[in-house]
């Protein structure tokens, strides 16, 4: 099957419903069936063939899904880039995956192809243009063999991103699997604030298979999306802590704004207690964290329920297996943390340079995920950290989410980061950088201070350190390996 054809039933049930809803631009999923048609025959006669790479970078909206799904309906696989990646990060990360074609929104003076995915006036013509990789690669077949979609990136910094090799089985697999939790349809209405090129393989064809319309949203910016979620009366909010928190702490916040609101969905990093209580309380609408990793899909949701705890990742969804295992791989008791370890629909086909098939990288059939967890007796996980980011203080393990949650609770603090520290006494010791909200003011000793009445000692902070800013990826995630205990390395 082709992911492409999932759209294509869309329009054919639909065609004048929109699809895509971008400031006061709309796109229909007529228009957008015949942006993907346009758009995948004019890649045929460029030249490109089945198995071919091809670099995607545009910013939200009608020309990226379009482009995406015309590249994935001739055959191509699709390598989505953030629109604002600087040229040396996606140098380096064309060259990683050695993709064919590199296809963006096209400048004045660009010579070669250019594809019109639309027509409309507000359309923006895309620039394809070949890569030296052309001339001297043949077509992948290991790609073409595993049903290749596309290949996205398990991180934002070129030092460590890994390519992951995703089949259009696999992803429809992903899609049917994580409905049967969300249950989206065709009259939900997505506020979307999240980069596309991050939560296409997923997020975007779910919305789109099931006929829903998609309204892209701006990012942080708390008033402007408030006044979009109520305008075209979302039903479905999809975005980060960030925006959720954004949006709680927007100025005469009004609950009324959100009165068409079912479902309000947390991804791409934790969600702090902190934070999804106070949405709640100002928004009046449920907000679940969603655990989405990039080998698996969404496994672990913390779907509305009475017992719902805000602090808990949620509990696994139909269809998926996990286990919390010790450093030996032996399953550990109910309450004890170990490292999760997931089955399921629609995991990786394969990690892309090096290439390491799935049978490689799996365990037995059970991916390794390097979380470190708790379940307890109820089925609830709770998130304690990467495996390896846990800090041993003096031979007792302390997991820095612990540390950080005192200080979001903090009501200065925006973002915390806790990390290792060497100690000559006891090895290595909890640090903390700390980014505040706008117009908070405090110190190290006072936000120390407030630890204090929350932790146990070997779990306090020995240094906090209070910066401007703290670096992300592209994924909006903070950059933990660019913080350090003396702040931000250049």
């Amino acid at each position: 099957m082709n992911l492409s054809s999932l759209v294509s039933a869309s329009a054919a049930r639909m065609p004048s419903r929109p699809a895509l809803i971008v400031g006061g631009r709309v796109c229909t999923y007529a228009q957008l069936e015949e942006a993907t048609a346009r758009t995948a025959e004019s890649l045929r006669v460029a030249g490109v063939v089945p198995g071919r790479k091809i670099a995607l970078a545009a910013p939200n909206g009608p020309e990226f899904v379009a482009a995406m799904l015309g590249i994935l309906r001739c055959g191509a696989i699709a390598v989505p880039c953030p629109a604002d990646m600087q040229a040396p990060e996606r140098a380096a990360m064309l060259e990683m995956v050695r993709c064919e074609y590199d296809l963006s929104l096209a400048k004045s003076g660009d010579a070669g192809t250019i594809i019109r995915p639309l027509t409309d006036r507000a359309a923006q013509p895309m620039h394809l243009s070949p890569t030296t990789c052309l001339a001297s690669d043949p077509v992948d077949e290991r790609l073409v063999a595993v049903d290749a979609s596309n290949i996205r990136f398990t991180s934002g910094t070129t030092a460590s991103f890994k390519g992951v090799v995703l089949s259009h089985g696999g992803i429809h697999d992903r899609i049917i699997a994580a409905n049967q939790a969300l249950r989206i349809g065709e009259d939900d209405v997505i506020f979307f604030a999240l980069p596309m090129a991050h939560h296409f393989a997923v997020s975007v064809m779910l919305h789109l298979s099931v006929g829903a319309t998609i309204v892209t949203g701006s990012l942080f910016l708390g008033d402007s999306m408030i006044r979009q979620v109520r305008e075209h009366r979302a039903t479905v909010l999809y975005s980060t802590p960030v925006t959720y928190r954004v949006m709680a702490e927007a100025p005469h916040v009004d609950p009324e704004a959100f009165r068409s609101v079912r479902l309000a969905i947390s991804t791409a990093m934790a969600l702090p207690p902190a934070v999804a209580i106070r949405f709640e309380e100002s928004c009046r609408v449920p907000l679940l964290q969603a655990l989405g990793i990039i080998e698996v899909g969404m496994p672990i949701m913390n779907l509305p329920r009475p017992d719902r705890q805000h602090h808990a990742l949620g509990r696994l969804i139909d269809s998926f297996r996990a286990r919390v295992v010790d450093e030996q791989g032996n399953d550990v008791p109910a309450g004890e943390a170990g490292e999760l370890w997931l089955e399921g629909p629609g995991m990786l086909a394969a990690y892309y340079a090096p290439w390491r098939t799935q049978e490689e990288i799996l365990h037995d059939g059970w991916f390794r995920t390097g979380d470190v967890v708790r379940r307890d007796s109820a089925g609830s996980f709770f998130l304690m950290g990467r495996s390896k980011d846990v800090i041993n203080v003096g031979g007792t393990k302390v997991f820095p989410i612990e540390v950080e949650e005192v200080l979001h609770a903090h009501e200065a603090v925006a973002e915390a980061v806790v990390i290792r520290m060497p100690n000559d006494l006891l090895g290595e010791v909890p640090a903390a950088v700390v980014e505040l909200h706008p117009g908070h003011a405090t110190t190290a000793e006072a936000l120390l201070d407030y630890c204090r009445g929350h932790l146990s000692t070997f779990k306090l902070p020995r240094s906090i350190r209070i910066v401007a800013q703290l670096p992300r990826t592209h994924s909006g995630k903070v950059a933990r390996a660019q913080v350090a205990p003396a702040g931000i390395l250049p």
